[in-house]
């Protein structure tokens, strides 16, 4: 199920705990016209930071970064949330996404 955000939103307490120490991670947010979530594993999904699904999402096209540790590419995504559509950046499957409102055409 698709869960509504409203913005302003910042998703919380998005820790970890390992070998007794604790990480904080980014999270997924909603601000005016800027999103922050992450793709999921088969990027059709934009999610929060704990997998709940923010809306659905779709590769517009993607290009090669030969010399990137991260990934060896880059993808533009287009993902809708509450009913607006974003685009924005990701390397790739389980990774941040970015996004802003798209222009109007």
């Amino acid at each position: 199920m698709t869960m509504t955000i409203e913005s302003p939103f910042i998703e919380r307490n998005c820790t970890i705990e390992h070998n007794g120490r604790t990480f904080e991670s980014g999270s997924a947010a909603l601000f005016g016209d800027r999103a922050i979530a992450y793709l999921s594993p088969d990027m059709r999904r934009v999610t929060s930071w704990r997998g709940e699904d923010i809306g659905p999402a779709h590769v517009v096209s993607s290009w090669p970064i030969p010399h990137s540790w991260i990934s060896s590419r880059q993808y533009q995504v287009e993902a809708t949330i509450n009913g607006r559509t974003y685009t924005g950046r990701t390397m790739g499957g389980g990774m941040l996404w970015r996004g802003k409102v798209k222009a109007a055409r």
